[in-house]
Parts: structure tokens; C-alpha cells; sequence
């Protein structure tokens, strides 16, 4: 199956429907708490989350899926930005693995002046960093968060370590089922 189109993110068109709503994009972004590098990054990186589309067009008053458009092959496709992209994983990431910052950063050993920086500025995380994060969560995927392909955890690291976990916890119940028979008997 040969892929021909792609589907992309129809900036001028947002911006078109934004100046017209709201006058400038700027004025939207102040309504969202947004400062305007982080909006010119995300579209200059094609990085937009789906979650800030959402709200741009709830806004707006408009569907998501108005905001693609079809365009010709691969070779139109923007290159990407593996640093940027490297950033937004790892917000990803403390958005999902952990209740805040501050945890993400006492379980990895990042500082948190560092991981803010990260963050909040999408600054580029250096290898020591990469390798913190790493052995913080080993089921997290080093493909996903260095090149962005594949899951976010390795399966087949999450089932053995599962597997390790069971039989741990396996372990346990022998031993205070044998505990239990001594009291008895």
C-alpha cells in the first residue's frame, strides 16, 4: 500500500479564523495564558499538542478536523526537530508518569531548575539528563524518547517486569502462608 497524501495542520487557516475572532493570535494566546514564542514554536516545529488545538477551536467555535488540510507526499513533510521534539516528550512524560514536577525530578535526579527549563522553555536535555530519565523508568522506550517513533513504554519490558514483580510478590505470600502454618502448628 503505497501512502500518496498526508494530512497537516492548516496554520494559515487557524490563524485566519483566529485575527478574525479574537484580532491577533497574540490576543488569543493571552486569553489562554499562552506567551506567543510558545505558539510560533509549536508551528514553526509542526508540534501543536492535541490538547491545545482543542481548546484554540473550542474557542473558536469550530471542529479540530476543519483545521486539516491534504497535501502531496512525504518529501512536503516538514523535517522534524529531534531536540525540540526530545523537550515535548519529556513534558509528556512528567505529565504522565508523575504528580508534578518536583516528583518527576527527586525520582530521576534532575534538578528541578533543569527540568523546568526543559519544560517550560524547551530546552534541549543533554545526555546525563537522557540517561536519568531512563533509569528512572526502565519500561520507558529510548526509541520513543530520543526519535519520537514507537510507544511510550516497551512492551515487552513492562511484561517481564510485571512477570519480576509477580513472582516477588509470589515469594511473599510463601513465606507468610509458611509463617501462618508455623503459628498454627
Amino acid at each position: 500500500m503505497t501512502i500518496d497524501k498526508f494530512i497537516w495542520l492548516d496554520y494559515n487557516r487557524l490563524e485566519g479564523l483566529i485575527k478574525a475572532r479574537f484580532g491577533s493570535v497574540s490576543a488569543l494566546l493571552d486569553k489562554m495564558n499562552r506567551k506567543a514564542a510558545w505558539y510560533y514554536r509549536a508551528r514553526k516545529e509542526s508540534t501543536l499538542k492535541v490538547r491545545d488545538l482543542e481548546t484554540i477551536c473550542a474557542m473558536l467555535d469550530v471542529s479540530p478536523s476543519e483545521m486539516f488540510v491534504e497535501k502531496g507526499n512525504k518529501a512536503e513533510q516538514p523535517r522534524a526537530n529531534y531536540s525540540a521534539g526530545i523537550s515535548s516528550r519529556v513534558s509528556e512524560l512528567v505529565a504522565m508518569l508523575a504528580t508534578s514536577q518536583k516528583e518527576f525530578s527527586t525520582k530521576t535526579g534532575v534538578t528541578p531548575t533543569h527540568l523546568s527549563y526543559i519544560v517550560s522553555q524547551g530546552g534541549k536535555p543533554g545526555l546525563r539528563t537522557l540517561q536519568q530519565i531512563i533509569v528512572a523508568y526502565p519500561t520507558l522506550s529510548a526509541r520513543w524518547l530520543l526519535l519520537g517513533s514507537g510507544t511510550m513504554m516497551d512492551q515487552g519490558d513492562n511484561a517481564e517486569s510485571l512477570a519480576r514483580e509477580l513472582a516477588d510478590k509470589q515469594k511473599i505470600i510463601d513465606l507468610l502462608q509458611t509463617q501462618i502454618n508455623l503459628m498454627k502448628g
